[in-house]
């Protein structure tokens, strides 16, 4: 279901060194919380999860044994628990899920080493449903487990942290089967699963990402110690769209990475200080990445479906006559990822009249491109404005974006009104 989620959008654009490197920074488009005792503010936060129904976002506010329900656009609603065993309340409560038809919410009471359901609706407090697990090392069991989520079919997957493995119930609790025992987890710490049922785990004290197959078996991992591209440090989460593209918690680079279905690296966002222990992801209708940052005790939230982070033109007019003054039209972009780019005009009637670039490769990075004010014959056009329609798709990971800029061709002879500076206008994107 898509949600209306963040449809505000606010660009922000910076940059930040990555091993000599500049890259630009994914733009951030929401972020709430804040160290405190208000209902706002959270005290060590760890888990979230969005209600796939009407986007409200559940918070696991560990510090203050709570858990903590707003509005998709951060409005606070309310909060249920506190500290205890007794059913409906909680010992380090580290992570939340909810069912797909948004009716039962699951929290991992981790303290407490069990799972506890929840019944809830719009407009009323969470009521206690069941719970089960228990501290032990059978299958009910559940030891320091810090990961919860629920799968297409509404079966529970908990990472069973303290076991080395993932474990998988009824939606009721009844327990299903042991995934992932063989593959030597060493403080696995976050999960995510696909809509095929693909189970993706971030084996923190490992610096790695595994991939479990539907049936348990080990599909691939990927990643080592390190700070180069696709190398983690202590990882703690891990979110992925429907595309397949996997996002990283590289909790101790301070920092996002972006991997394509086959692992392979794609991109990374964020640096020390607007990270400094980024905890646990959420990835909604496959371009807005929600994140926990347990340190500052707030959420963030970041538009990751842009390829063109953002565009402009240099000049909003220019004379194509020949005279060496303001004869060109400049424009530059920004890419957030390596795509293949197009860039084509069109007039007021929107008929094609040149074709600057098609499909070219193009690096992530700072990109330009002049137009002379020629046709595709080689003739000039006439006065009037033009629109420079600029498109990228990148093929590893099937995003497309389009960004237009606009300019006016003025003759020495005419004198056009300028209706509307050409900045940021007719942003689009698609997945």
């Amino acid at each position: 279901m898509k949600h209306s989620l963040f449809k505000a959008l606010s660009i922000l654009l910076s940059s930040a060194a990555f091993c000599g490197a500049m890259e630009v920074t994914t733009a951030q488009v929401m972020k709430f919380g804040g160290a405190g005792d208000e209902n706002e503010q959270f005290s060590i936060p760890y888990g979230l999860a969005v209600n796939p129904q009407n986007g409200d976002i559940w918070v696991c506010d560990t510090g203050h044994q709570q858990v903590k329900r707003f509005t998709e656009t951060s409005v606070y609603i309310d909060s249920f628990g506190g500290s205890g065993s007794a059913q409906g309340y909680f010992h380090s409560p580290h992570a939340v899920a909810i069912s797909p038809s948004g009716s039962d919410l699951y929290v991992l009471d981790s303290g407490n080493h069990r799972v506890q359901q929840f019944a809830i609706s719009t407009n009323t407090t969470p009521s206690f449903v069941r719970l089960w697990g228990g501290k032990g090392h059978e299958n009910e069991n559940l030891y320091y487990a810090r990961d919860i989520e629920v799968d297409t079919d509404g079966n529970v997957c908990v990472l069973d942290s303290g076991n080395g493995c993932v474990k998988s119930f009824t939606s009721n609790g009844v327990y299903i089967a042991t995934l992932g025992s063989e593959v030597d987890f060493k403080n696995p710490y976050g999960l995510c699963v696909d809509a095929d049922k693909n189970i993706f785990v971030a084996d923190m004290e490992n610096s790695r990402i595994v991939k479990l197959n539907p049936d348990g078996s080990l599909a691939w991992t990927v990643g080592e110690k390190g700070s180069g591209a696709g190398e983690f440090r202590f990882p703690r989460d891990v979110a992925v769209d429907t595309l397949g593209n996997i996002y990283i918690a590289d909790t101790d680079n301070s920092r996002i990475q972006m991997l394509d279905s086959t692992g392979r690296y794609v991109r990374r966002f964020g640096w020390f200080g607007e990270f400094v222990r980024v905890q646990s992801l959420e990835m909604v209708d496959d371009d807005r990445l929600l994140t926990i940052d347990s340190n500052t005790h707030r959420i963030q939230a970041y538009d990751v479906g842009q390829i063109i982070s953002d565009a402009f033109a240099l000049n909003d007019s220019f004379s194509p006559d020949g005279d060496g003054e303001n004869d060109t039209a400049q424009f530059r972009y920004h890419l957030s990822e390596p795509s293949e780019v197009s860039i084509k005009v069109y007039n007021r009637s929107d008929d094609l009249v040149a074709t600057l670039q098609e499909d070219v490769y193009s690096a992530m990075q700072v990109n330009s491109i002049s137009w002379d004010g020629m046709d595709s014959f080689g003739n000039p056009v006439p006065a009037g404005r033009y629109e420079i329609r600029i498109l990228a798709h990148n093929p590893l990971t099937g995003k497309t974006t389009t960004i237009s800029l606009y300019v006016d061709v003025v003759y020495p002879s005419d004198d056009p009104q300028i209706e509307v500076n050409p900045g940021r206008l007719n942003f689009s994107h698609t997945l």
